[in-house]
């Protein structure tokens, strides 16, 4: 059997054509999910990056809030009955 496929008789190349388009169209669909991946990959990054930046935002803020006040202390009664 020659390697160049001359001596395979039409219906074989025929198969060997197709098995050839479809690795083809695998290995394009590969790259095109491990793009789809990476780009996911930074959109979730990029949210959780802004997530983490209003969190912290709402801690400095609650945390003043609690200077301001005199806080309550982490929820734990003061020791002169919350008065004074």
């Amino acid at each position: 059997m020659p390697s160049n496929g001359g001596g395979l008789d039409p219906g074989a190349r025929a198969i060997l054509a197709e098995i050839r388009d479809l690795r083809i169209e695998m290995r394009e669909d590969r790259r095109r999910s491990d793009e789809e991946r990476r780009q996911a990959d930074a959109r979730f990054e990029r949210m959780f990056k802004q997530m983490h930046t209003v969190g912290r935002a709402i801690l400095r803020v609650l945390e003043r809030i609690d200077r301001n006040t005199g806080g309550r202390n982490n929820g734990r009664p003061r020791p002169n009955g919350g008065r004074g």
